[in-house]
């Protein structure tokens, strides 16, 4: 883990306001439109269709995604922060993103809301994995995407006081135990990572924010570090979901 901090925390994140031409950079389909974490029916135009803070029904607008809810951690979106960082920070449906809230991601077991296509969900969680509130469910295709950016988080900040709220579901506060995330985080995680291997769209944007930011996310290179890291404590392979 110090060998990876080392490499990767020399980057810095620009401002939170920079984070949408960075998405004009890196997070650009292959069509030309906005790649969309949270809906499969959004066809965003770059810049254009930038919520401004109203977006009444999905496929309105898309905005920024603290995949890490900023409540967790104290919400500092100054330059340099996780809060402004563009592996953490992604473009998502608006209205998804308020639906999401700042509710833990896990596996839903009773849908409360869900976005088109059932892309999305809300509701209360599978309590077989360790928790019984309520989550937010991304789709499979992004599973991995998301649980390699919480493990780039705890590599590359200090992740001490991000259990704030729902926080603690996935952050202990103690960094001397799994480097800071709860055994929670560590089995649903580690499953995703496996359950979604690295796609091409992650390695494209890895290697469009590198001479953005001046870093990578290393898990994306080298998704087998992570069960380096935690696969001892994370048991993936006992769940069939």
């Amino acid at each position: 883990m110090s060998e990876m901090k080392a490499v990767i925390k020399s980057g810095k994140s620009g401002s939170y306001d920079g984070l949408w031409t960075t998405y004009n950079k890196a997070y650009v389909r292959s069509d030309g439109y906005i790649y969309d974490y949270y809906s499969n029916i959004t066809n965003y135009v770059p810049g254009d269709d930038q919520d401004g803070g109203t977006h009444p029904q999905e496929n309105y607008s898309y905005n920024r995604e603290h995949s890490i809810p900023k409540s967790w951690w104290g919400g500092d979106k100054s330059a340099g922060t996780q809060g402004c960082d563009p592996f953490i920070v992604v473009p998502t449906d608006a209205k998804i993103n308020e639906i999401r809230s700042s509710f833990a991601f896990g596996y839903v077991s009773s849908v409360l809301e869900r976005s088109a296509n059932n892309y999305s969900l809300l509701g209360y969680a599978d309590e077989t994995w360790g928790y019984s509130g309520k989550v937010f469910e991304p789709n499979d295709e992004v599973k991995g995407d998301f649980a390699r950016i919480y493990f780039y988080a705890a590599t590359k900040y200090d992740v001490s006081s991000w259990d704030s709220g729902d926080g603690s579901e996935f952050f202990s506060g103690n960094l001397s135990k799994y480097f800071g995330l709860t055994d929670y985080a560590i089995k649903l995680l580690s499953y995703w990572s496996n359950l979604d291997p690295v796609s091409e769209w992650e390695r494209s944007v890895n290697n469009k924010i590198e001479p953005i930011q001046n870093n990578r996310n290393p898990f994306i290179d080298h998704p087998e570090y992570a069960n380096v890291l935690w696969g001892n404590h994370s048991n993936y392979t006992i769940y069939n979901h």
